[in-house]
């Protein structure tokens, strides 16, 4: 993958190049009916060059890992999931992680489950080396930094999925993750539309919330489809206030969709949103968009399709920030595409 930013004003330019390479080896082995391994290996690099910053340095940021996870149906309705990973990254050490996960079988249509996993998430290049001038009247500086920590620590998740009938599917779900010195962006003056934006470590960051879905089949043509989430996220800075909510995210969130699926013809109305939104952050509280596509299949190998995002053409963003009234992430308002695809 390539990525080039070339960035100007009357004062200075910033061309920001970076190449990113991977290699991932997956091999998978049954050593048993119940028994299943799969080992595997990984290696990616990443080149940055950045003359506006760096003086025509070259940065270079590369890690590799091996893992292996164990699938073990353990007794008749007991399925266990464990796994081990080791990574080694040219700036910040070797790390060995662990996750594990019980899945309890109480018939064909139903099922709880509990997992755990310990998470450790490097800086990426952009931030660690990226950087964009200021544009007078126009935006702030974009400005990386080389001295990030990777993120650590731990997540948990249990669940339950049933069956009622064969119309009606329930799943629910709460989670919770605890990080230590988590990645975040954010504008030195959030107040200020031209505020210079910087990348730094958060100290502590806990996040946990709850998840509901349902799947519902009307007629044998026509389905629907919902889910409510909850998420509270809350962060200390060690500055003595322990922790405050992080009010760049949304706590209630919401999808709704109605779909259609008869011989060739596919079409599905679909529904995102959200409440809640603390206003320091988002222009409105609220919002609700609409989103619809339409699929015909002309052979075996052949369909066409129509899509339309945003058919409320609502103003609204996914991810907090605002300076002057206005969004600093909008979402896009609405759009039609229209294509094809051939399998051969």
């Amino acid at each position: 993958n390539y990525y080039s930013g070339n960035f100007y004003d009357n004062n200075s330019d910033s061309n920001y190049y970076e190449t990113k390479d991977g290699v991932e080896i997956q091999q998978t082995w049954e050593l048993s009916k119940n028994n299943k391994v799969v080992v595997g290996a990984d290696w990616r690099e990443s080149e940055v060059n950045n003359p506006g910053t760096y003086g025509g340095k070259i940065a270079k940021i590369n890690n590799k890992a091996i893992y292996v996870q164990d699938s073990w149906d353990f007794a008749d309705s007991w399925l266990l999931n464990a796994g081990l990973r080791y990574d080694k990254h040219n700036f910040f050490g070797n790390k060995t992680t662990a996750s594990v996960a019980v899945n309890k079988k109480f018939s064909e249509d139903s099922h709880a489950y509990l997992s755990w996993g310990q998470i450790f998430n490097a800086p990426q290049a952009n931030d660690l080396f990226y950087y964009s001038p200021s544009i007078p009247g126009v935006s702030g500086a974009m400005i990386g930094n080389a001295k990030l920590k990777p993120e650590t620590g731990e997540v948990w998740t249990i669940g339950y999925d049933t069956k009622l009938n064969d119309k009606i599917q329930l799943g629910i779900n709460a989670f919770y993750s605890e990080l230590d010195d988590t990645i975040n962006w954010a504008a030195l003056d959030p107040n200020n539309f031209l505020s210079d934006w910087t990348v730094a470590n958060v100290a502590k960051q806990k996040k946990r919330g709850m998840e509901f879905n349902v799947k519902h089949k009307l007629t044998d043509e026509f389905s629907i489809n919902g889910s409510y989430t909850y998420v509270k996220v809350e962060e200390d800075n060690k500055d003595g206030n322990g922790f405050k909510r992080d009010t760049n995210v949304s706590p209630n969130q919401y999808k709704i969709g109605i779909s259609f699926n008869k011989d060739k013809w596919d079409a599905e109305l679909y529904g995102r949103g959200a409440s809640g939104a603390d206003k320091s952050k988002y222009v409105d509280s609220k919002y609700l968009t609409l989103d619809f596509s339409l699929q015909y299949k002309v052979q075996k190998d052949y369909k066409i399709y129509a899509k339309a995002y945003n058919l409320t053409n609502a103003s609204y963003a996914e991810t907090g920030g605002v300076s002057n009234g206005k969004y600093s992430f909008p979402m896009p308002g609405r759009s039609f595409l229209i294509g094809m695809e051939y399998a051969f």
